[in-house]
């Protein structure tokens, strides 16, 4: 429930990048993803096989759902963030426009942040919950020599928890170093304009250097320092999980 009211705020705040978005980019990693969800399905089905029908149908329904709006949140993310991609590679720049279209590119970047800014904070926060509590069960789970079919689970679901947080970083920084490049164009218009406009431009451009890139409403940047931030998080709390165990 919360997840789809997330996905309602996304929308609403990037509702003209979402309806402009295209096929979502590293295509291949949300199919992987989808493959990882098909199998752990699968384990699930044939781990609860002997639970009473009601009990083993609500389960799969619950798993249904969990995984129907990952994929949902992803590819959202996806679409928009490869519309802003699409438009700053073919943008139209010329000594009349520059100025208007720098400011557009600002906004509707910063409407990107906005939107996604809850999502990204509850993404990168319940799975770096859920990877600490894997790694925990993975480890105590060895060592107390549970089965090697349950084992084998395990590194399935870091798979499925962990690939979301990569393909999110890879599209922020590749949107934010495309929004970055914006600036090297405005200096170029700023050279052959008239004193009167170049104040303008130099503050737009310093606007756009001081802008951070995508952030979970603004608790942490998302790049590729916060992966080893979060696994950082994982490692230290399996340590003391298990130490205290």
């Amino acid at each position: 429930m919360s997840m789809s009211f997330l996905l309602g705020y996304v929308k609403k705040h990037t509702k003209e990048c979402y309806e402009e978005g295209q096929r979502p980019r590293k295509l291949l990693m949300l199919i992987m993803f989808g493959i990882i969800c098909l199998i752990l399905l699968g384990m699930e089905i044939i781990t609860l096989y002997n639970w009473p029908g009601l009990l083993l149908l609500m389960n799969l329904i619950m798993q249904v759902f969990l995984v129907f709006n990952s994929m949902t949140g992803l590819v959202i993310f996806g679409s928009a963030v490869t519309g802003f991609l699409s438009r700053m590679e073919n943008i139209e720049i010329n000594s009349k426009n520059a100025l208007m279209v720098g400011e557009k590119c600002l906004q509707e970047f910063r409407r990107l942040k906005k939107g996604f800014g809850p999502y990204l904070l509850a993404v990168f926060s319940v799975h770096t919950l859920e990877l600490i509590i894997v790694v925990y069960l993975a480890v105590y789970g060895v060592k107390a020599g549970v089965p090697i079919f349950i084992i084998v689970w395990f590194p399935a679901f870091i798979l499925f928890t962990s690939l979301p947080l990569l393909y999110i970083v890879l599209l922020a920084e590749d949107a934010y170093s495309r929004f970055q490049n914006i600036s090297a164009i405005l200096r170029t218009a700023c050279i052959r304009e008239t004193s009167d406009v170049k104040m303008d431009y130099l503050l737009l451009i310093q606007q756009i250097q001081q802008e951070e890139t995508f952030s979970g409403c603004e608790f942490f940047l998302i790049e590729k320092s916060t992966l080893l931030s979060v696994l950082g998080t994982i490692v230290t709390y399996s340590i003391v999980l298990l130490t205290s165990a």
